[in-house]
């Protein structure tokens, strides 16, 4: 019997469903120029639970991401806003390694996620910024271990090392790469028949003084240079050797470059050109001449690209289809792969929310929070207190700090200054070691030199930090150390490491700055000497055991 008009149309339904059904599937695609594949199920499932994971991490770590991207508004650290676009083209560029990896979990990774984490809160418990940024960048990088396997971050190996560029680390350097391109800027006067002296940072000529500030140092070249050094060599290079060459060419080149940008900025003011000395002209002229030299090192180094020869990031499209194969997810297994997925999500979202935790328990200040005032610390009667300014020398230490100043003065008659700075064991928002605290101020001294020197005060021996400054009219040497955990250090990691201690087992101890500061002629002359009996004859623990204690009532809200 021959159908009706209503089996006919039902038929014909089923066949057009069944069609549009299979045309709806192949348009479940990923594209993304010639690759187009079906995207199987468990890189969905992983994808979602990273994601979820992401924003897990964000939410927990909001104050380290917006922390970092504050920094990259400052200019050494500009390039931090290229650095997601382009990990984001590197990984589009290994596409078809991608697809033929199956995504599988990794609960290996949860062990340094952990760690991070650990890590992320001691940053925190010293108020470490550079500390935290580098565990929450580190941190994406593990989950996409964790959510996708070893074998996909092997393949993105360098992508996602490359979001390490994100981080605002190396500042630093600057002392170091100043004092670089000191020495490189006077060769080449001394080549150019210039007559020149240098102290220091202080490059004296016979049209002036120059000095080689912080943002001259060539930092913000040597970050903008080693980070498209990077992404050079791994695009266009295949052997580690000439990758290694590269690398090492992006940090000498701007360094060099650097210092004959300053040759030519002395050389020229000498001939009476001071157009390009300060100023936007200085700013436009440093940054024009750094395009230069960079556009000329890419030029040299065209015909080493090994490109060509199959570089890692040149691999052919992926093609339709080419997504490996699933991981079997029939009745009996889909069941058990969810469950390890979401566990795994769980655990890592646990660890990354762990930390913060204990830190805003850490930083919690009680009812009825004090404030601290220090008295001046005993000397031996060999010295007695005077009133001496130190010439008009002040530091800059960030806020929150109880300090006290006190000059002290020999019977024979030279004088000795001595600054600490106190900071409460739980004072919000306060760095016992950071690069916003300045010894002096850098507009009206100058550094001289800039090194190590062994002290014993108390019964302990250390190595702190000793400056030679000058200014138009004199010259300092200061001497300057920590008091963390009960006991005086030079070492910044290792005080924070004792602060960080401190807070985490809840310590009602604070912290402090020491200086010592007395006059010196050019040389430095005997000024070692004499602090070294000043503080043969100083006691300045008891002080800092107990300062004094003054009570601010909490305020109601």
């Amino acid at each position: 019997m021959a159908p009706d008009n209503s089996d006919r149309f039902r038929l014909h339904f089923t066949s057009m469903t069944e069609q549009n059904y299979n045309s709806a599937a192949q348009d479940l695609t990923l594209i993304s120029g010639k690759f187009v594949g079906r995207i199987p199920t468990t890189w969905l499932v992983q994808a979602i639970f990273f994601f979820v994971a992401l924003s897990a991490l964000l939410y927990f770590h909001w104050a380290t991401f917006i922390s970092l991207v504050s920094m990259w508004r400052t200019l050494p650290f500009s390039h931090g806003f290229a650095v997601v676009p382009v990990t984001a083209w590197l990984i589009s560029k290994r596409r078809a390694l991608v697809c033929s990896t199956a995504p599988t979990p990794a609960f290996w990774s949860l062990l340094p996620l952990a760690l991070l984490s650990a890590l992320w809160l001691g940053g925190n418990l010293t108020n470490t910024a550079v500390v935290q940024q580098f565990c929450f960048v580190a941190m994406i990088i593990v989950l996409v271990w964790a959510e996708f396997g070893s074998q996909l971050v092997r393949k993105l190996l360098f992508p996602l090392a490359f979001l390490f560029f994100m981080v605002p680390a190396g500042e630093n350097l600057i002392p170091t790469l100043q004092g670089i391109t000191a020495s490189l800027s006077v060769a080449m006067l001394h080549l150019s028949g210039v007559p020149v002296h240098v102290q220091g940072n202080i490059i004296s000529v016979p049209s002036g003084n120059w000095e080689i500030e912080a943002y001259c140092s060539g930092i913000s070249y040597l970050f903008s240079s080693l980070a498209i050094g990077s992404l050079y060599a791994a695009v266009s290079f295949r052997s580690w050797t000439r990758r290694g060459i590269i690398l090492l060419l992006s940090v000498a080149v701007p360094i060099l470059a650097n210092g004959l940008r300053v040759y030519g900025v002395i050389l020229a003011s000498s001939f009476g050109s001071d157009r390009i000395s300060g100023g936007i002209e200085h700013y436009l002229y440093g940054w024009l001449f750094f395009c230069i030299v960079l556009s000329l090192f890419l030029l040299l180094t065209l015909p080493l690209r090994e490109e060509d020869r199959e570089s890692e990031l040149n691999v052919e499209p992926a093609q339709p289809g080419a997504f490996a194969p699933s991981i079997e997810t029939g009745r009996g297994s889909a069941p058990n792969y969810l469950l390890r997925t979401v566990t795994l999500t769980a655990i890592a979202v646990l660890c990354m929310a762990i930390a913060p935790r204990f830190g805003a328990l850490a930083a919690e200040v009680p009812n009825g929070q004090a404030s601290w005032k220090l008295s001046p610390p005993s000397v031996n009667e060999s010295w007695s207190p005077t009133s001496w300014d130190a010439s008009g020398w002040s530091p800059r230490f960030v806020s929150g700090q109880s300090g006290v100043s006190q000059a002290y003065e020999s019977r024979d008659g030279q004088k000795v200054l001595l600054y600490a700075a106190y900071y409460g064991s739980r004072e919000p928002g306060v760095k016992l070691v950071s690069t916003g605290n300045r010894i002096f101020n850098g507009t009206t001294w100058w550094r001289v030199e800039d090194q190590g020197t062994y002290i014993s005060l108390e019964g302990q021996n250390f190595l702190a930090h000793r400056y030679l400054i000058r200014s138009e009219t004199s010259f300092l040497c200061i001497w300057q150390w920590y008091w963390a955990g009960g006991r005086f250090t030079g070492n910044p990691l290792l005080a924070k490491f004792l602060l960080a201690k401190d807070r985490l087992l809840r310590k009602d101890r604070g912290s402090a700055i020491i200086l010592l500061v007395t006059t010196a002629d050019r040389e430095g002359g005997d000024c070692d000497r004499l602090l070294t009996e000043f503080a043969n004859h100083l006691a300045v623990s008891p002080v800092l055991n107990a300062p004094l204690r003054i009570k601010v009532p909490s305020t109601a809200n």
